[in-house]
């Protein structure tokens, strides 16, 4: 399991001895976001320092640091193959990153208001994300195109 804090730190923790690993420092603000890949051999977190950043599960190393959104990156997550990593920020964007090389491979803007949370669908091509707008939308991950608008809710 995965925690995080306004510490600027995350910890991995294990279940069964319910033990935790040292610290894990490298953001300089709060870490407000945090996944595994499917496989469990990445972490993804997001920061209020505007950066992600990928480490080795096990390890705790860090392999790379995501920058390119303007404002927090409130969530993250990886595609089904690990291959990709999402970004969604107060900055209205969602960024799709290689996991190996950090280079952007898609940003998708259009959003009037900052993006809440996001997530790749489980088929890898359409991620859903949550807006201020009191609305979700389902987005064609590889064009960055609105595929539906999902409308009903009343508040945030």
């Amino acid at each position: 399991i995965l925690s995080a804090g306004a510490d600027q730190t995350f910890r991995v923790w294990n279940l069964g001895n319910q033990s935790e690993t040292i610290p894990l420092k490298g953001h300089t603000g709060p870490v407000v976001a945090l996944a595994f890949s499917r496989d469990g051999t990445k972490l993804v977190t997001g920061s209020q320092d505007k950066t992600a950043k990928i480490w080795e599960a096990k390890t705790g190393a860090l392999l790379l640091t995501l920058k390119g959104h303007q404002e927090v990156i409130n969530t993250v997550s990886f595609n089904h193959d690990g291959t990709q990593v999402l970004t969604a920020s107060a900055d209205q964007t969602a960024k799709i990153w290689d996991a190996e090389t950090g280079s952007v491979v898609n940003t998708i803007q259009g959003n009037m208001d900052p993006i809440l949370g996001a997530v790749f669908g489980s088929d890898g091509v359409i991620l859903f994300s949550r807006i201020a707008e009191k609305n979700a939308k389902i987005w064609n991950a590889k064009t960055g195109t609105t595929m539906h608008t999902l409308k009903g809710h009343t508040d945030m």
